[in-house]
């Protein structure tokens, strides 16, 4: 007599995985695998980027789920290596053909973005895994479950955690309000963009220094035309103050011409419609730079700088000659 074999749906989870038909995994793969290269969020506010990135590992553990289904719908019988590996690989090179593609859309391909896919693909199958009876069979089923469940929290808390960090500066920015900027830690620096570089903290050097080993955020001036830092998403209604106040150290034996350019978000991009405004810091000095608000908000040409949706605060020199760094304390609104 020829051995009993159980039914399919018996060996692996969902359920739903054994009854969809093969066409609308597949249906739900290809939407899934064109979502990943048509679909952009915008680069800012930051948060969007980061839900973007989280986007990765979403969108291709689905899309891994779906693979897992195909397999065990076209091979209701086979083994775990033989579910499980093709899924990954699949899943893999689909991720790897979907960035290469997006060229096409006029968007960078990158490996890292691949590393987030696989990052997805590895935390579906881990719960797959978790609720499938084959994986169980030669160990203790219980703690089997909870190895596959601890692999997918683990792989899904990095995957949350570029979202939680960019939340953390939201909130951070919402309670130092009106402090704008203070260089305190990287938390600090997440929605701080230099001309070349990444932001970093260092020591301000000792003679200009208010206390031993006092934090600043060094700002290289490359030859660029326009070399500087912005304050990117900065607190954006200023109407309860009256002055914007810059910490502003130049350590080098040369003059510092400093633009300081506010704007709303109503900028329609030319000078003329935002504030411009030119302060000198002098040779191994440090300055306290004060701004009304009242003035910058009379800046435009024809019209007036809404004070009440501030986008955008930006530090920069003009041309390569001058100082080829400035230090960056504190800044505020009062």
């Amino acid at each position: 007599m020829a051995p009993h074999r159980q039914n399919s749906s018996a060996y692996h989870w969902p359920l739903w995985l054994t009854r969809a038909p093969v066409p609308v995994l597949m249906a739900l793969v290809l939407v899934l695998s064109l979502a990943v290269l048509y679909v952009e969020l915008p680069g800012r506010p930051l948060i969007l980027h980061a839900v973007q990135k989280l986007g990765h590992p979403v969108v291709f553990g689905l899309i891994a789920t779906g693979l897992f289904g195909i397999r065990r719908r076209l091979r209701p019988f086979g083994g775990v290596l033989g579910d499980y590996l093709p899924t990954l690989i699949v899943g893999t090179a689909l991720g790897f053909f979907t960035e290469i593609a997006q060229v096409v859309t006029h968007r960078d391909p990158a490996l890292k973005d691949v590393m987030l896919d696989v990052r997805g693909i590895t935390c579906a199958l881990a719960l797959l895994a978790a609720f499938d009876p084959r994986c169980r069979r030669s160990i203790d089923r219980l703690r089997s479950k909870h190895a596959f469940l601890a692999v997918a929290a683990l792989i899904a808390a990095a995957a949350l955690a570029p979202v939680a960090w960019v939340s953390a500066a939201y909130i951070q920015r919402a309670w130092t309000a009106p402090t704008l900027f203070e260089p305190r830690s990287a938390l600090d620096l997440l929605l701080v963009s230099l001309t070349d570089t990444a932001p970093d903290l260092g020591k301000i050097p000792v003679p200009l220094a208010h206390t031993a080993g006092e934090k600043g955020l060094r700002v290289p001036l490359t030859t660029r035309p326009y070399a500087g830092v912005s304050l990117d998403e900065p607190l954006a209604d200023w109407r309860p103050y009256h002055s914007l106040r810059l910490d502003v150290i130049n350590p080098t034996r040369s003059e510092l011409a400093l633009h300081v350019r506010v704007q709303d978000r109503n900028h329609d991009g030319n000078a003329t419609d935002r504030y411009e405004g030119l302060q000198v810091v002098a040779p191994m000095s440090r300055r306290s730079i004060e701004i009304q608000l009242a003035d910058i908000a009379s800046a435009p040409s024809r019209r007036t700088l809404d004070l009440g949706h501030i986008s955008g605060v930006t530090l920069y020199k003009v041309g390569g000659e001058g100082p080829r760094e400035l230090w960056l304390g504190k800044i505020g609104l009062y």
